[in-house]
């Protein structure tokens, strides 16, 4: 009897332990430990290359970056948790950098949890630093103007591009180009060519090729420092002749000019203007200015051509007349010409 009850004990013994265990495994069946667990790293994550050199000349370059990736954990009840990872960001901001030297940078991004309760967000992680070794280019020169002189192909200006650091960390050059960037007119290097690559401070000779037809429309570019300027020949030694008398209002008279190039062909895409500078003249027709300043008619223009290119000045000089009436040499003493320019 005794025994009969010992087993009957026993046997509800196991069959209450075989309960409590089933129910004890539905509620971990997540993960059969109990235990919560987390997202985990399952690549390497980096940045490649570590080292860049580059001319700070709008935005500079970028390395590859390997972001960092998680297989999913589970939650006690066996549901996923990921970690989710945000955009690359850079510490401090290479776009900042605006001087040559070493500018190191981290890449990192912010880690977020899917259940912060149980596995915490990560915040921000770090992936791997990248060292900018940056060098600037800065022109200076050609004088604003550069003149055509005597000669086949004469040097009429120089140039520096200035690098630093000089000379460029190793297997790094700099482009330095000569371009028109608008109408007609050009220019050189000494050799003939628009483009050099240097790897050091260097100072070039400039040649004119063709008389610009605008201000400032040839550029020399070195990264992204510029330099405007024009080619152009300027007139001078103004000369008159009388052209005709007694035409009902005094005299004609033309003027002449030479070109500074000695050739006056390359003043092909130049103009002139007239200013008169009268001193003091009897009436009629005028009055006697007070204290022998000019009279009303000086400072009148007249451009000359009136539009389009001059070949050869002085073949058709009709745009230079005069008509008050004075002796040739002393309109010739008193027409000065203010200043030439190319047109634009």
């Amino acid at each position: 009897m005794v025994l009969a009850l010992i087993m009957a004990t026993f046997t509800f013994g196991l069959l209450f332990w075989g309960r409590l265990s089933t129910v004890f495994a539905q509620q971990n069946s997540g993960n059969g430990n109990g235990q919560v667990e987390c997202p985990s790293l399952n690549n390497t994550p980096g940045v490649n290359p570590s080292d860049i050199a580059s001319c700070l000349c709008g935005k500079l370059p970028k390395p590859n970056v390997l972001k960092p990736t998680y297989a999913p954990g589970k939650d006690k009840s066996g549901n996923p948790i990921t970690y989710i990872v945000g955009d690359v960001n850079w510490d401090p901001d290479p776009d900042s950098f605006t001087t040559a030297g070493d500018h190191p940078s981290t890449a990192w991004v912010n880690v977020t949890s899917s259940d912060p309760s149980d596995c915490p967000n990560l915040g921000r992680v770090n992936i791997g630093t990248c060292t900018w070794h940056i060098y600037t280019a800065s022109v200076s020169g050609p004088a604003s103007r550069i003149p055509i002189y005597g000669g086949p192909n004469p040097i009429q200006g120089s140039a520096t591009v200035t690098l630093n650091p000089s000379p460029l960390p190793t297997g790094e050059t700099v482009t330095v180009s000569i371009g028109t960037i608008r109408g007609d007119g050009s220019a050189t290097f000494d050799d003939g060519s628009t483009s050099k690559t240097i790897t050091q401070t260097t100072t070039f000779n400039i040649r004119r090729k063709a008389n610009s037809n605008h201000k400032d429309n040839i550029q020399l570019t070195a990264c992204s420092s510029t330099s405007l300027f024009t080619v152009s020949t300027w007139p001078n030694n103004m000369y008159c002749t009388l052209a005709s008398t007694n035409n009902n209002y005094g005299l004609t008279v033309t003027p002449f000019f030479e070109s500074e190039s000695g050739n006056q062909s390359d003043l092909g895409n130049v103009i002139c203007q007239e200013q008169l500078v009268y001193g003091s003249i009897s009436n009629p027709p005028f009055s006697i200015p007070p204290n022998h300043t000019t009279l009303p008619v000086s400072g009148t223009t007249k451009y000359y051509p009136g539009s389009g290119d001059i070949p050869i000045w002085g073949t058709n000089p009709e745009g230079f007349i005069d008509r008050h009436g004075l002796d040739p040499k002393l309109l010739c003493r008193n027409l000065l010409i203010s200043g030439a320019s190319v047109r634009g």
